[in-house]
């Protein structure tokens, strides 16, 4: 019987050593033998494997499918607001495998599955509609990184990995360089417009999972220059 390990990204080639495998599905160190549990037990603790969360009550697994893939850059104002920071580890852990493990691990978008030689992963990524003043979370969606990256084009941006999101837009929906800056210059136009107001936080595909939602404190939402008064869970 399989036991699960704790071990950070750091020490992973030591618990190879060892005799640890990793677990594609549950995203785990485990031990297939008593002997390597020992050796594993020895410098690391051992580890629950989470129940993959896949089914959201609400959510619109059809939305934000008019373009194959497109910039969707987050409003200054609702930064910090993102699920991952709004739920703990093991409920992110839970989501993040369910989103993962519906879409038989292939990205939704390119369909490509994760590739870990060329450092292309599988990543979960949520998509919000801004509407009456709220930005609701509508589904999460499987995204492979060059997928995720070029959807957070000014993230990409920021991170100096600019051409390589043009690229791969203008790959994944066949376009031409004019139509490429025009997408863009129409999402910043939106991402400004949006930036300017506050909104609230509606997370109800979460919590009607179970899911238990934490928000941000008040000194972090300050600290990152957002102001959040109507939050919905």
């Amino acid at each position: 019987m399989a036991v699960y390990f704790q071990i950070p990204h750091a020490d992973k080639d030591q618990a190879k050593a060892l005799g640890a495998r990793w677990s594609t599905e549950l995203e785990l160190w485990y031990a297939a033998t008593d002997i390597v549990a020992g050796r594993l037990a020895e410098r690391w603790k051992q580890a629950t494997p989470p129940t993959p969360l896949d089914t959201f009550p609400g959510e619109d697994r059809a939305f934000g499918q008019a373009t194959r893939l497109y910039v969707d850059m987050i409003p200054s104002s609702c930064w910090l607001t993102n699920v991952r920071s709004s739920v703990s580890a093991d409920d992110w852990k839970q989501i993040s495998l369910g989103v993962k493990q519906r879409a038989h691990r292939h990205c939704e978008v390119c369909h490509a599955p994760a590739d870990n030689a060329n450092k292309v992963f599988l990543e979960a990524h949520e998509r919000f509609e801004y509407v009456n003043g709220v930005q609701v979370l509508r589904r999460l969606v499987c995204l492979c990184s060059k997928c995720h990256g070029a959807t957070h084009y000014g993230h990409a941006t920021a991170k100096g990995q600019e051409q390589e999101a043009r690229a791969h837009l203008m790959h994944i929906n066949g376009w031409n360089s004019a139509e490429l800056e025009a997408h863009i210059r129409s999402a910043y136009a939106l991402w400004s417009s949006r930036s300017f107001q506050q909104w609230g936080l509606d997370l109800s595909i979460l919590t009607a999972a179970g899911v238990q939602v934490r928000l941000p404190s008040q000194d972090e939402r300050l600290r990152q220059g957002v102001d959040l008064s109507a939050l919905r869970t």
